[in-house]
């Protein structure tokens, strides 16, 4: 079944706030910084007011960040005590759980053939390119049932962990032959 990502997500604006790191009660504020290469949260660095935040904009694990600006990119986000905010660098998508899986929707939005469509959306202003949340919201989504997409965001997990242990494991290695090659000139 092929259906417009706005009948199965909600989706809204990021919005804009004032940094407060003194605020007894604190949410953080992410923008696209506080995500690696891999699109995963590296650091919670923005605090901002608890109280300045409507709930409409607190992020929860199921959500996904789409980031709206030059990348097209979606984020996921882990599991965490902290309240966080989408700033508007990001457009927040709530998936209709019953329709869709978020991880299914993670892998489709980052997929090559969506991010080359998405491109096609996309609007130029000041060199730099954007997609607005009406365009996004009318990108095509292709939907199997339920438990296909589990099994298809399942995969997209463990290829994504394998790349990391993958990137860790030749540091790791480089360091090793590094030490090797240092302790050679030390004879």
């Amino acid at each position: 079944m092929i259906l417009t990502l706005k009948d199965i997500a909600q989706l809204q604006p990021g919005v804009y706030l004032k940094t407060n790191g003194n605020a007894a009660n604190k949410a953080f504020l992410l923008g696209i910084k506080d995500f690696d290469d891999e699109l995963n949260l590296m650091d919670l660095s923005v605090a901002v007011d608890k109280n300045d935040v409507r709930e409409k904009y607190i992020i929860k694990e199921h959500h996904i960040l789409f980031s709206a600006r030059l990348l097209f990119k979606a984020f996921k986000i882990p599991e965490t005590k902290e309240v966080l905010v989408a700033s508007n660098s990001f457009i927040l998508i709530k998936p209709d759980l019953t329709r869709v899986s978020p991880d299914y929707l993670r892998w489709f939005l980052n997929h090559p053939n969506t991010e080359h469509e998405l491109k096609l959306l996309t609007q130029a202003t000041s060199r730099v390119p954007y997609i607005t949340q009406k365009k996004l919201g009318s990108l095509a989504v292709t939907l199997p049932e339920l438990s296909v997409q589990e099994d298809i965001a399942a995969v997209y997990n463990l290829m994504g962990r394998e790349k990391s242990i993958r990137q860790k494991l030749n540091i790791k290695r480089e360091e090793y032959l590094q030490g090797l090659l240092l302790n050679m000139i030390k004879e």
